[in-house]
């Protein structure tokens, strides 16, 4: 599906030379009152928290490989999806934000207190029924909505990106996260994370402000040539 895409700075109240507001930027907060993205404008319907968009495009333009109209099928990917947020969202939260949100000020043991949440949950991920254990995706022998919000948190994390966590106790992760990378157009929703690269001695904001440029020109490249 053709879409645009907008270059938004998290945290800016700021408006860019092309007219593109932050996040924290009253028109935007009109928009997403939690300054927060991804947020969406489909025909004027605005809609925000990734995980929504997702199931709202799957259901709205009929993509049932990616979300199964079968109830119990469909209910293992939206398990997962209301799982994600207290569990693999934290990949974000407590070990790439400190690194990429220079604006944001984090607590003492911020960090190391996630590494134990997200152990626990790459252990569920790893051997927890509807997750990896029996399948090659999550719940599933076919690539899903969950394998994509699970893998941008994740993903971000080892060693071919961010190298911010030992992957070796989680064999069948490790596995899903390399045929994750087979799938097109990996390289281009994941210029961001390769520009940015080893996060394990943190990045500079010049590098961030490369990878969100470069990243915006290779996705908006693909959608012109109409292979996203």
């Amino acid at each position: 599906m053709p879409f645009e895409l907008i270059l938004t700075n998290p945290g800016s109240t700021a408006k860019d030379k092309a007219g593109n507001v932050g996040t924290r930027h009253v028109d935007f907060l009109a928009m997403n009152p939690q300054g927060t993205i991804p947020t969406i404008k489909d025909n004027g319907f605005i809609l925000w928290e990734s995980n929504a968009i997702l199931t709202y495009l799957a259901q709205k333009h009929g993509w049932t490989d990616l979300y199964p109209t079968e109830v119990s099928q469909r209910s293992i990917i939206d398990q997962y999806l209301h799982w994600h947020h207290r569990n693999a969202r934290e990949a974000s939260v407590r070990l790439v934000a400190p690194n990429l949100r220079k604006d944001l000020k984090f607590p003492e043991g911020w960090e190391n207190q996630g590494r134990i949440t997200i152990a626990n949950s790459l252990q569920v991920l790893e051997t927890g029924p509807g997750m990896l254990a029996q399948t090659k995706y999550i719940g599933s022998n076919t690539v899903t909505l969950a394998d994509f919000s699970c893998f941008m948190e994740f993903g971000q994390l080892n060693s071919r990106f961010g190298n911010l966590f030992d992957f070796s106790p989680y064999p069948k992760v490790q596995a899903w996260m390399d045929r994750m990378a087979d799938i097109p157009y990996f390289k281009e929703v994941n210029m961001a994370n390769h520009i940015i690269g080893d996060l394990s001695e943190g990045v500079e904001k010049d590098v961030i402000r490369r990878a969100n440029k470069e990243s915006t020109v290779a996705i908006r490249s693909a959608i012109s040539k109409g292979r996203l």
